[in-house]
């Protein structure tokens, strides 16, 4: 049977209604690459740029927050000018502290588990004032250049110990 135009259909024999069940001259499935759209290479190329810039946006702000949780270890040092009164602290500051930015304060954590939060006074610039072993002490630690440092004084008998990272 053919319609009225000349192209073939096929129809239910038991069917009263006589209308076309199935078109014969159409089957998705069997598609010609001209019959799928091709995007142009301009579109290709626009899409391949905006899926490049998202990744390395992507990857930034990653790292700025990795950067953020990741601990600075610091070995401190004393100063070859500390009086002999200061050799006391040498052994509680002359092992590996370490400090967590986390945004506008730090958390350093010395050797001996005392942990103590530094506030920003500037960017990447924090400090704190604490107290070990009943000697006041000044902390600074710098992330805001290459390669960051901690120094730690006490300003009353001119003691000083200074790390940087590696």
């Amino acid at each position: 049977m053919t319609t009225s135009s000349g192209k073939p259909v096929d129809t239910h024999a038991d069917d009263v209604s006589s209308k076309p069940l199935l078109r014969i001259d159409y089957c998705p499935i069997t598609a010609t690459p001209w019959d799928v759209p091709v995007p142009s290479a301009r579109a290709i190329g626009v899409t391949m740029k905006s899926v490049v810039i998202a990744a390395f946006l992507i990857g930034m702000t990653g790292s700025a927050v990795h950067a953020q949780d990741a601990p600075i270890e610091f070995r401190m040092a004393a100063s070859d000018a500390n009086l002999a009164g200061c050799r006391g602290l040498d052994a509680q500051l002359s092992r590996v502290h370490s400090v967590t930015l986390q945004g506008d304060k730090a958390l350093l954590k010395l050797a001996g588990g005392i942990s103590e939060t530094l506030k920003q006074t500037s960017p990447g610039l924090y400090t704190s004032v604490f107290t070990l072993s009943g000697v006041r002490l000044d902390v600074v630690a710098d992330a805001s250049k290459s390669p960051r440092t901690l120094v730690v004084t006490e300003k009353n008998r001119g003691c000083r110990w200074d790390a940087t990272t590696k």
